[in-house]
């Protein structure tokens, strides 16, 4: 499975996303860490792919098609990965975030979300192992993705103001 990691931050952000990327990928998996340039070399020298963070989400989820995301859950982040059709695996701590990544589960296009508080490497490879062993889940995504593709949110938000006179 290829895993893209993106973090920011100080180098004590980085380490225990770069100790789980290692761990990652000694289990098998193509895993880049996605942060800030001036860690660039760290992440190359221990083996790991690099890509560079900027500030464009869907730029990043283009770059790593098909990628499974461990995203906040917060509105912004679950449309983007949605609309490419990519399940994301939540880890809400703050605000909407808890609301939009039970409401991912609901529809069957991701699973239950793990709080930032009991994320721990176990429970992350068991979610991403039972992810992206679902082709039901993987549909459903993709399934998604094309409605949101194919939607036209401004013509709907004109719509529903004209009918607000």
């Amino acid at each position: 499975m290829r895993i893209l990691i993106v973090t920011v931050g100080t180098r004590g952000d980085l380490q225990p996303l770069l100790a789980l990327a290692l761990g990652l990928q000694s289990a098998g998996h193509d895993v880049a860490l996605c942060t800030h340039e001036r860690y660039a070399t760290t992440i190359r020298d221990a083996g790991l792919g690099y890509a560079f963070l900027n500030n464009d989400t869907l730029a990043l989820l283009l770059y790593h098609p098909r990628a499974t995301g461990l995203p906040h859950g917060g509105c912004g982040t679950t449309h983007t990965a949605l609309r490419e059709g990519n399940p994301p695996l939540d880890c809400p701590f703050f605000g909407d975030q808890p609301y939009w990544a039970r409401q991912v589960q609901r529809l069957g296009r991701g699973l239950a979300p793990i709080p930032a508080a009991k994320l721990n490497a176990k429970r992350l490879a068991a979610a991403l192992r039972e992810m992206t062993g679902s082709a039901r889940m993987q549909a459903r995504a993709a399934e998604v993705g094309r409605a949101i593709r194919a939607e036209n949110g401004v013509a709907h938000a004109v719509r529903f103001l004209k009918a607000m006179r």
